[in-house]
C-alpha cells in the first residue's frame, strides 16, 4: 500500500483551478482485475492525467478484498495520475443496485489507499449523504458530489438549486451531468456553469451535457467554468464521450 500522501500535481491544479483547459479524465470500465490493470497501465503509458475507476463494472465488486487487490495492482502506475473512485448506481446511470451499507463499505475500502484522490458520492443515493461525506473527509479523502439526469435537462433554476444543495454538503468538487433534448438544453448547461461559477468561484465544477447533442460541452465546458471532462481510451462510461487523443487535439484549438 502506498504510504505517500504528497498531493499529486494534477490534483493540486484541479483543486486550485489553475488551468483554463479542463483536465481530461478516462473512465476505467473493465470487468476483471486483469482488464482494469491493463487499462490503467495503458493510460499511464499514454500520459493520461486522470482516471475514474467505475467499480460498478467490476465483477468482483461484492468482495472488498477483490477491490483491494485491484488497488494494490494499479498502485505502481498511479504516481502522477489523478484517481477518482466511483461507484455508479443504476438510478444514476450505473450498473448496480446496492444498499446504503454496501455503498458505504465499498467507499470505506478506498480510504485505505493513498492512491485514491477523490471518491464520487451520489448526492441523492445515500441516506444522510452529509454524514458519509464527513466520514470520508475525516479519512483524508476528497469528495466529488455528483448528480445525473439521464432523461432530460431540468429548468436552469431547478439545476441551480440542486447545485446549491450540493455545495452546502461541503464536498471538494461538484459534478452534474444532464441529457439534452434539444440545442436549448445544451445552452442551459453553459449558462448554468457560468452562473454557478460566478457565485462559487472557489469550488471546482464538472458539468456535462450528455449524448451526441451535448458533445460540445465536453470540449468547450472550460470556457464557462468546468474544470474536468471525460474522454475514452476504450469503453465509454456515458453517451457522447470522445476518444481522448481526438478530444485533446480539438481542445488545443480552443484553449
Amino acid at each position: 500500500m502506498n504510504k505517500n500522501n504528497i498531493e499529486k500535481r494534477v490534483v493540486k491544479e484541479f483543486l486550485e483551478q489553475k488551468r483554463e483547459k479542463p483536465i481530461v479524465c478516462v473512465p476505467i470500465m473493465g470487468d476483471t482485475k486483469e482488464e482494469i490493470v491493463g487499462q490503467v497501465q495503458e493510460c499511464a503509458e499514454k500520459g493520461i492525467e486522470a482516471i475514474e475507476w467505475r467499480l460498478d463494472a467490476f465483477e468482483g465488486l461484492e468482495s472488498p478484498n477483490a477491490i483491494r487487490e485491484v488497488l494494490r495492482d494499479i498502485e505502481p502506475f498511479m504516481e502522477n495520475i489523478m484517481f477518482i473512485y466511483t461507484l455508479r448506481t443504476k438510478p444514476q446511470g450505473g450498473m448496480v443496485e446496492l444498499t446504503d451499507d454496501q455503498i458505504k463499505e465499498i467507499h470505506s475500502v478506498a480510504t485505505e489507499f493513498s492512491i485514491v484522490d477523490f471518491i464520487d458520492v451520489e448526492c441523492f443515493s445515500v441516506e444522510n449523504v452529509k454524514k458519509e461525506i464527513d466520514f470520508l473527509r475525516k479519512k483524508n479523502k476528497k469528495v466529488i458530489i455528483s448528480h445525473h439526469e439521464f432523461n432530460e435537462t431540468p429548468n436552469i433554476d431547478i439545476l441551480e438549486n440542486i447545485f446549491i444543495e450540493m455545495f452546502s454538503l461541503k464536498a471538494d468538487a461538484v459534478k452534474i451531468a444532464v441529457m439534452p433534448l434539444n440545442a436549448e438544453d445544451v445552452l442551459k448547461i453553459f449558462e448554468l456553469t457560468y452562473r454557478v461559477k460566478s457565485k462559487y468561484p472557489n469550488i471546482p465544477l464538472i458539468t456535462i451535457s450528455m449524448g451526441k447533442l451535448g458533445v460540445i460541452s465536453r470540449i468547450a465546458g472550460g470556457v464557462f467554468g468546468s474544470s474536468l471532462t471525460f474522454g475514452t481510451v476504450r469503453k465509454e462510461s456515458a453517451p457522447g464521450q470522445i476518444e481522448v487523443e481526438k478530444l485533446e487535439k480539438i481542445m488545443n484549438v480552443i484553449y
